[in-house]
């Protein structure tokens, strides 16, 4: 059984996805991270190359989307989607609060 992804990735993950909350609007409307995460999930699933399932709401109003939850990933699934929200980032200029390693200062510019 695969390692079950620890609370550095969590932590990671959420602070990645206050900055899309803080920065981006999607079709005019900011979102919390709540809906930011599920946002993503569903994505990465589809760039993965599975599907969250869509059901009809229970109440008959809607539809309602089915996903994976980030607290259930593995490690190496969780790394993946955390690369997935990188790459969503640079395509919508989002400037990443996350402190850069000094390691990677060679790197910069």
């Amino acid at each position: 059984m695969d390692k079950i992804r620890g609370k550095d990735q969590n932590a990671k993950l959420h602070a990645m996805l206050g900055d899309l909350e803080r920065q981006i609007e999607h079709y005019g409307q900011k979102y919390t991270i709540s809906i930011w995460k599920r946002l993503c999930i569903a994505s990465w699933l589809r760039a993965e190359g599975e599907n969250p399932i869509m059901i009809q709401a229970l109440d008959g109003h809607g539809i309602d989307v089915i996903f994976e939850k980030s607290s259930k990933l593995s490690v190496k699934r969780m790394a993946s989607l955390i690369e997935w929200v990188y790459m969503f980032g640079a395509e919508n200029d989002v400037v990443w609060t996350e402190k850069i390693p000094k390691e990677y200062d060679q790197y910069i510019n």
